[in-house]
């Protein structure tokens, strides 16, 4: 039995899908770093330098009470008046019967006022190796980044009032923490290479005894854009315990147990973990065109741009999602944004320039060439699970990926072909369940319209709920609710 993701069309008899993985895995590593290494800002340098002293701590990672990996984090002192940060994550998680384990190193180089000197990150998978190094120099973070396709440079602001990742928490830790303290600004996150905001919040704090000691713990609650998470922390900052979303809790843990996985039990599969009963089964739900959604527990704010009508949430987080194929809502915005290459939607690389022209050749309209594109991405991709950040020209090499690879090189080919075109992450509903999934919108007569390149269609049937649409970052947004939310269809035409 073939899985949707690697089959051609959905049909009835198509097992659950490997669809959004990354979109998963990139909302857990997100999730993870709000508690594991957060962020808070001081607004002026101490009266007294506080102190750095040489740490290493170890935690075991959990998801619904079964261990999936650690992750170890570690302040030393390299030379004279300079310091390294630095965190280590291992998980091993399932994705439709495969086993992948993923790293995530990241390290920051500070000085003892805690001003930022260097930073390095990287992400190893089974499908991709990524690095990203770079110096500070002027308030300016100047990076190289290398993935399969290539290396590139980058720069990226750190200013005053941006924080590196993790360090301005150090610094709050040495100094003392203070129930009532709020802490908000910015700060670059090395998932995504870019800047997020956040807020910092020592709620409480106690006396707690381990072994023979009495220690003071705090109660921290961390929010970085949309994911917040509990912590309790020692004095020096370093972890406890924290829960945060997706059902995942960190516990502090000596070096031999947290390293265990030998009796972590079933390995957590993330596509069907995830996945929303639905109430309901449809069959050959790529016909349907009009179906009429009831969301339960979610409060977060989405648009209504496209074919997609979300009303407003009641008390308990419930809604109503329309989505109609025959009812396009006009796009009032500009669509330039839509045209413009980005760091993982390389369309003006000649590379991907050059493929949308040799397979757009002939066709007349933008209707055209967006169905084109799709039919042969989807026809000449090898569909497989791929723990990647989704880069279109790193997909243009390999030909290979799920349905986030599908639609990063979807979205670079339409841009290239002078098509707007934007990635949407959501649901879609397979086999009486919804699972997270990626697919694209295309802008033509002046509306947005769904299109699957993972499927095979165009349009995309309407069984889906849009969440976010845009770049990477935008996906930070599943991590705030995967796991809280239920739905029921309720019309499906």
């Amino acid at each position: 039995m073939n899985l949707s993701c690697l089959s051609n069309k959905r049909n009835k008899n198509t097992a659950a899908p490997r669809t959004t993985i990354y979109s998963l895995l990139f909302s857990l590593f997100l999730a993870i770093a709000v508690f594991s290494c957060g962020s808070a800002k001081i607004e002026s340098a101490p009266l007294k330098r506080p102190k750095i002293e040489n740490k290493v701590s170890w935690a075991g990672i959990y998801i619904r009470n079964t261990k999936i990996g650690w992750s170890k984090t570690e302040v030393k002192q390299m030379e004279q008046n300079r310091f390294r940060l630095s965190e280590e994550s291992f998980m091993r998680i399932g994705a439709m019967g495969i086993i992948q384990e993923s790293k995530i190193n990241f390290s920051a180089d500070f000085n003892e006022d805690f001003n930022p000197l260097a930073y390095s990150f990287s992400m190893i998978t089974p499908s991709m190796t990524m690095t990203a190094k770079g110096e500070i120099k002027d308030n300016v973070l100047h990076m190289k980044i290398s993935t399969p396709s290539g290396e590139t440079l980058r720069e990226v602001p750190i200013d005053s009032n941006t924080d590196l990742f993790g360090l301005a928490d150090l610094k709050r830790a040495a100094e003392g923490y203070k129930v009532g303290d709020v802490f908000e600004g910015k700060m670059f996150e090395p998932n995504i290479l870019g800047i997020v905001p956040y807020k910092i919040e020592v709620i409480d704090s106690s006396i707690v005894k381990f072994g023979p000691e009495l220690k003071t713990v705090f109660k921290i609650r961390s929010t970085i854009a949309s994911v917040e998470a509990n912590s309790l922390v020692d004095a020096d900052g370093s972890l406890i315990l924290s829960e945060g979303p997706m059902g995942i809790t960190m516990k502090r843990e000596p070096e031999e147990i947290a390293k265990d996985l030998s009796n972590s039990g079933n390995i957590i599969d993330l596509i069907t973990a995830f996945s929303l009963d639905a109430g309901k089964f449809v069959d050959n739900p790529s016909s349907i065109r009009r179906a009429k959604i009831q969301i339960r527990g979610l409060f977060e704010s989405f648009d209504n741009e496209g074919v997609q009508s979300i009303s407003e949430s009641d008390s308990d987080g419930n809604r109503m999602v329309t989505v109609d194929l025959d009812s396009p809502k006009p796009f009032s915005g500009s669509k330039e944004e839509w045209l413009m290459p980005t760091d993982y939607v390389q369309s003006d690389d000649s590379r991907i320039i050059n493929k949308a022209v040799e397979i757009t050749k002939g066709a007349i309209d933008h209707k055209e060439k967006s169905k084109i594109i799709l039919d042969w991405v989807h026809m000449n991709m090898h569909r497989e699970p791929a723990f990647t950040i989704p880069s279109a020209l790193d997909v243009l090499l390999s030909m290979k990926g799920d349905c986030n690879e599908h639609s990063a090189l979807y979205c670079a080919l339409a841009r290239a072909a002078g098509i707007p075109a934007r990635t949407a992450t959501g649901i879609v509903y397979l086999d009486g369940r919804f699972y997270y999934h990626a697919w694209n919108e295309v802008l033509l007569d002046g509306s947005w319209f769904p299109v699957d390149s993972t499927f095979g269609e165009f349009p995309a049937g309407a069984l889906r709920i849009r969440f976010s649409s845009g770049e990477l970052m935008d996906q930070f947004k599943i991590a705030g609710f995967a796991g809280k939310i239920s739905v029921s269809i309720l019309e499906a035409n």
